[in-house]
């Protein structure tokens, strides 16, 4: 795995758990390219066979194209296989948004290095804390995320009180 902040973080997690595939790179890019709407697609197909169609939430690169967006794209092999993105939600907090990786590239290692690009450039950005909202019906998402220190937090704005809807935040500075 490599990403451009610390390469050796990243050389470290992979010998620990050696991935499948032989190298992931996370590129920051434009979540208008061609690689990132087909990757964002896909994770839609996924949520709409899990939870039942949605139409009213589906994403468009505008609803995220703000001053101060993060979007990455993960490679394995040169292929995109995953997505994620950090959202401006105050001065010192980013919501993590659109994490998905391809089902062929899961527990490969992939999720992870989207989450350690996107904490990285998060803290380069200057945020202290990051903070996301999952569902109760992608496990995968909340044990990835309580394994990288996220903990459970109440839901905000349209998550408050939805009971499919499971909060995180994690301090990313010290």
């Amino acid at each position: 795995m490599k990403h451009h902040s610390d390469p050796t973080h990243l050389e470290q997690t992979a010998a620990a758990n050696p991935p499948t595939i032989v190298s992931v790179t996370v590129v920051a890019t434009n979540p208008y390219r061609p690689a990132a709407r087909l990757l964002v697609d896909h994770l839609w197909e996924e949520l709409d066979r899990r939870d039942g169609p949605n139409p009213g939430s589906r994403f468009t690169p505008e609803q995220i194209d703000v001053p101060g967006l993060l979007f990455v794209v993960a490679k394995a092999d040169g292929r995109p296989v995953g997505c994620g993105a950090v959202l401006p939600f105050s001065e010192e907090v980013g919501e993590i948004k659109r994490m998905w990786v391809e089902p062929d590239a899961r527990r490969q290692g992939v999720a992870e290095g989207i989450l350690y690009g996107l904490e990285s450039m998060a803290r380069e950005k200057g945020y202290q804390f990051l903070r996301l909202e999952t569902g109760i019906r992608q496990p995968e998402a909340v044990a990835l995320y309580t394994k990288w220190g996220y903990a459970p937090i109440d839901c905000w704005g349209v998550y408050a009180g939805d009971p499919l809807s499971r909060c995180f935040e994690k301090r990313i500075q010290e």
